[in-house]
């Protein structure tokens, strides 16, 4: 009728019907409008206006019985009357991320339609949706939104950087070749053996990136230099091969055994992503000594496509010559540093609230936020206490108790408990309700029978989706409790949960109890999945230590490769204690991809080395060497990652900027380790004429430069 502007003689009288039956909201200014519009007769009009409206003394009354009634107050209105809260319950199957898709694009369906009618009337209400399926999807947004900007920003930049670098248009696409076929053989390899993808191994991509660049520079590194020195492609890429094979294999497995190490992770999709990448690792290596030569050989290299001398040996020379001059002062100083930085690793605070993970600003934090401040039940804690008899929950005793434990639980000032309901509280006002509203009858009934007939009488006389099917199961020996609390870390949710297994355990020991919900799982996973994480990492430290000892046929040469490889992660740890950074699921498997990572510069380093020590050559001119071999590579491998990753620094999803910060920061650390720190290690075994020597020692190995 609204939208015809017509009304009928029939219509009239079945709107006048609705108004004195059931009081539609008619105090909406639209339909005021509107009724007055039709009735004519002024004096009619307001003979019917009480009968019609609402007064402004009925909707007070109306108030103030809302914001009496328990299980309305700071569960469906807030405290001051101005915000209402609508709860869903959705029946999700397995597959919850598409169906929650689906299930919230229907639910803003409807709120876009009355966003533009509340437009229309002046009034515009606002509208957040938090919750689970809305962080579901929320994940899902920002993830997605990262790898359609992100990713293609780190793809250009590192193209970019290569550029620079090498000056070759082939030497710059051909490592992205590589990784393009490698993430392609390493998602076709997960596809047949089963594996499904999800939030988590939405990394694959970055990761792999990262893994299939860094080989394929120290390839292109030697190739290029060997054919600025006048050998043919053939020749250069026989060279390079012989250099690198050794250490891109030792790279390559590190890596894998570095990820296979989040297999220790309580988390499937952990898992997944970690047998992926190790999957991923090995076929790169794979791609890039077969694909990658046989390409080089036949594409139009140039002689002089390789940097200068004056260009690109020279700061190796250089960097050579301050390392052994300046040795102590580099290691005392990085070892007071890494002290330091260790120190804070303890001031580190263990948080896996998933809505940290969202910055000020999006809108599953500004929704939760919303929630958290006007109704102050965004945290939900769900137990499930079961009386462990049939029929259990119409035994006054039983519901007495649960009360008891509600009572507890907000009245408990460090709890910060904003709301708790249970089938308890429907009973009390039942009974309040039949005996003539009287506030002393707000309790549960002390016969047996009385509770079973308010039970019967309520479960009866309710609407739809006001049954208590979603508060006790089938035999009724089973009721659920559901506890509201503002979102806090997860520090906190364990201590409360604790505070409850505690006042359970001393009175309520005789009942079954679960405490479980949205929250408390994520409380319990925190610890957890942090301690498995760091303990895959101490695993995979040791399993490649182990092997870099077997591999170098050294003790000591594989105890002092972990030097280098493990500052950097204590570092990174005393960063994230430094900038108060809380310490989740996300940012501990950094560490993992980060030691995948770091751990090839140290390799390509230590293999150059023995393989100069080999030769007969003193440490002096061995650690010159490597300068001469591997640092142009190093550097190169270093500043494409590092940038590559810093680009993650700007996302506004939480994980992928822990990712970007922490693993751009801990490249940048393991490259000073590598070319400062390590060397100077070495050098503590040099001789006294070989280091006054150096100098005579640079000049015989860049001459031929």
């Amino acid at each position: 009728w609204l939208k015809s502007n017509q009304l009928t003689q029939e219509s009239y009288i079945e709107l006048l019907t609705e108004v004195f039956t059931a009081r539609l909201p008619l105090y909406e200014p639209e339909v005021k409008s509107f009724v007055k519009k039709y009735i004519k007769n002024d004096q009619l009009y307001e003979v019917l206006e009480p009968k019609l409206f609402y007064t402004a003394r009925e909707l007070k009354e109306k108030e103030t019985i809302a914001l009496n009634e328990k299980l309305v107050k700071d569960l469906l209105i807030s405290a001051d009357g101005k915000t209402a809260q609508i709860i869903i319950t959705p029946k999700l199957p397995d597959n919850a991320q598409k169906e929650s898709l689906d299930f919230l694009g229907r639910i803003n369906t409807i709120l876009k339609k009355e966003n533009q009618r509340q437009k229309s009337l002046g009034t515009e209400y606002k509208f957040h949706i938090a919750g689970l399926p809305q962080m579901v999807v929320a994940f899902s947004d920002y993830i997605k939104k990262d790898s359609k900007l992100m990713l293609p920003m780190m793809f250009g930049l590192i193209l970019l950087t290569m550029l620079v670098l090498f000056r070759s248009g082939w030497g710059m696409i051909s490592p992205i070749l590589v990784v393009i076929f490698s993430l392609v053989a390493t998602m076709g390899l997960a596809g047949f053996i089963g594996y499904e993808l999800n939030n988590i191994t939405s990394m694959i991509p970055m990761i792999m990136m990262a893994i299939g660049i860094a080989d394929s520079i120290h390839i292109l590194s030697i190739f290029f230099r060997e054919r600025h020195h006048g050998k043919s492609k053939k020749e250069s890429m026989i060279t390079s091969i012989k250099l690198n094979i050794l250490p891109c294999f030792l790279t390559s497995a590190t890596t894998s055994l570095g990820f296979l190490s989040l297999l220790t992770s309580i988390s499937p999709p952990i898992r997944v992503l970690g047998m992926i990448i190790a999957m991923g690792s090995l076929l790169a290596f794979i791609i890039t000594i077969t694909f990658l030569p046989a390409l080089l050989t036949v594409l139009p290299f140039s002689k002089k496509v390789s940097h200068k001398k004056e260009e690109a040996m020279a700061w190796t020379r250089s960097l050579g010559h301050f390392v052994i001059q300046k040795r102590t002062p580099i290691l005392v100083s990085i070892s007071l540093i890494t002290v330091v930085f260790t120190i804070f690793i303890t001031t580190i605070n263990v948080d896996n609230n998933p809505v940290n993970y969202f910055q000020k600003g999006t809108y599953f934090r500004d929704a939760m936020d919303f929630v958290d401040e006007k109704i102050k039940g965004a945290n939900l804690i769900e137990v499930s206490i079961d009386s462990k008899k049939e029929d259990g929950i119409k035994d006054p005793g039983f519901l007495k108790k649960v009360g008891k434990f509600q009572e507890y639980l907000e009245k408990k000032a460090t709890y910060n408990v904003s709301h708790t309901n249970s089938l308890g509280d429907i009973i009390k006002t039942v009974n309040q309700r039949l005996n003539r509203d009287e506030k002393a009858y707000y309790k549960i009934p002390d016969v047996r029978k009385e509770l079973a007939e308010d039970l019967f009488l309520y479960t009866q006389s309710v609407p739809f989706g006001r049954d208590i099917n979603n508060q006790v199961n089938v035999n009724q020996s089973t009721i659920r409790l559901t506890v509201r609390r503002p979102s806090t870390s997860s520090e906190e949710g364990l201590r409360v949960m604790a505070g409850m297994d505690d006042y359970i355990a001393k009175n309520m020991s005789e009942y079954k109890t679960q405490i479980t919900g949205q929250m408390a799982i994520f409380n319990y996973i925190a610890p957890k999945m942090s301690r498995g994480m760091i303990l895959g990492l101490i695993i995979a430290i040791a399993v490649i230590t182990v092997l870099l000892m077997i591999t170098f046929k050294s003790v000591k040469m594989g105890l002092l490769s972990l030097i280098p490889n493990l500052i950097p992660l204590l570092l990174m740890f005393g960063l994230v204690g430094i900038t108060g950074t809380d310490l989740n699921v996300g940012l501990s498997m950094v560490a993992v991809i980060a030691l995948g990572i770091v751990v090839d510069d140290t390799i390509h380093f230590m293999t150059k080395y023995l393989r100069a020590r080999k030769m007969g050559k003193s440490v002096v001119e061995s650690v010159y060497q490597v300068f001469h071999d591997v640092g142009s590579a190093i550097l190169f491998t270093s500043v494409v990652l590092t940038l590559g990753f810093g680009i993650f620094a700007f996302s506004s999803f939480g994980m992928n900027k822990d990712l970007g910060i922490f693993t751009a920061f801990t490249m940048v650390v393991a490259l000073a380790l590598d070319l400062l720190f390590l060397p100077a290690l070495l050098l503590l075994r040099a001789k006294k004429s070989a280091i006054d020597s150096e100098k005579e020692i640079a000049e015989r190995l860049y001459a031929n430069d």
